[in-house]
Order: structure tokens, then sequence, then C-alpha cells
């Protein structure tokens, strides 16, 4: 796994990387998508792309963390469950879901 950039640019870039990368893994699935297609995707060379990723798994693997990230920032609730017990897993389930239907939406039309 390439290191993390640690300038806002390089922040940036890698963030287009992972963008450019989940539309093609989504149009294509993990098998059929390409590095090429990525840093096409992407606006950047193939060697651009490869200062910031090693390979495909590398890409796949960052994607997925990431989306596992802002899945469980959603699916936090705010309410204690002393106060209620059934808004916890109400507000958690419907954050997840929210935001899940978001990105399947933007998925789908980009």
């Amino acid at each position: 796994m390439a290191t993390e950039p640690t300038t806002p640019k390089g922040q940036r870039t890698r963030q287009r990387i992972l963008d450019a990368a989940s539309k093609v893994f989504t149009r294509d699935g993990y098998v059929d998508a390409r590095m090429s297609d990525v840093a096409v995707q992407a606006g950047l060379s193939l060697g651009g792309l490869y200062r910031y990723f090693a390979n495909k798994e590398d890409v796949f693997g960052s994607v997925i963390r990431d989306l596992h990230e802002e899945l469980f920032r959603r699916s936090r609730s705010s309410t204690p469950i002393a106060e209620n017990p059934e808004a916890p897993p109400y507000e958690a389930n419907l954050g997840y879901l929210q935001h899940y239907h978001a990105r399947s939406q933007t998925s789908s039309t980009s």
C-alpha cells in the first residue's frame, strides 16, 4: 500500500482517484476493472496513479475501507440508550440506509 499523501493537493488527488475507482468498480466490476480505466476516469496518467497506489488490490482496498468508514460514521446515534432504548438502533439504521441510498443514486447517475 502506498503512503498517504501529506499535502492538500496530494490528498485531493488521492480522493479523486478513489472517486474514479469507485465509479469504475461499480461500472465494470472488480475483475474487469483495469488500472488504466481508473487513471482515465481520474484524469491522470497511469504513472501518476501508481504514485498513489501499488496495484488494483490496493485501490480497491482503499475504496472499501473508506466506504466502511463512511457507513460507520453515518450509523452512529446521538440519542443515549438510557433516554430512549429504541432511538439508537433506529437512528443508526436510518443513517446507514440513507447514506447507502445516496451513494447508490450517485453511482447509478455517473
